[in-house]
């Protein structure tokens, strides 16, 4: 069995469409080539495959570029009319309503997560704290006053638990 060889022009309009994300098939039919043809091509190292997948990825970074841009000059619009609305207020106070304070601060608060949003930071700030164990308790007093380490420590497993005990100690002394 012969094979067929496949011309250039062939080899370019299959291209053409497998970048255009043309289904196989389609791309087999229009060029009169087999479908495990075009496979070929397209799985082969340095084939079609990785040229699309580089050009997804530069399509993808144009266009974050240009929303970055296209935010960044919204943002700037925004605070100039803010900047702009204060230093009229700043002429005459007693116009200033607090509801037009509170708008602009959510405004201002609202680009602050926009932006932490698309950076991939979280939206809010959030504090990562927990309760001191008694050997960091005197470690911190020992390093305040030296002199103290002798103090009496109780360790306490939960907040309900040392309610009850201030209850239950007030009650004694009362």
């Amino acid at each position: 069995m012969a094979r067929r060889k496949v011309n250039d022009e062939q080899l370019a309009l299959a291209k053409q469409l497998y970048m255009d994300y043309k289904p196989l098939s389609e791309i087999a039919s229009a060029c009169g080539l087999k479908i495990s043809g075009v496979r070929y091509y397209i799985d082969k190292k340095d084939g079609w495959r990785s040229e699309r997948i580089l050009r997804s990825q530069e399509l993808a970074s144009s266009y974050s570029e240009a929303k970055i841009k296209q935010m960044n000059s919204t943002f700037s619009n925004c605070f100039s009319s803010i900047e702009t609305w204060v230093r009229e207020k700043a002429r005459n106070p007693k116009e200033l309503k607090p509801f037009e304070v509170k708008t602009m601060m959510s405004i201002i608060q609202e680009m602050d997560k926009i932006s932490r949003l698309d950076a991939g930071n979280p939206t809010d700030i959030i504090a990562e704290t927990r309760p001191m164990d008694v050997k960091e308790v005197r470690a911190a007093i020992v390093k305040a006053d030296p002199f103290l380490i002798d103090a009496d420590f109780k360790e306490i497993k939960d907040a309900k638990e040392s309610e009850k005990e201030d209850v239950e100690s007030s009650e004694v002394h009362d």
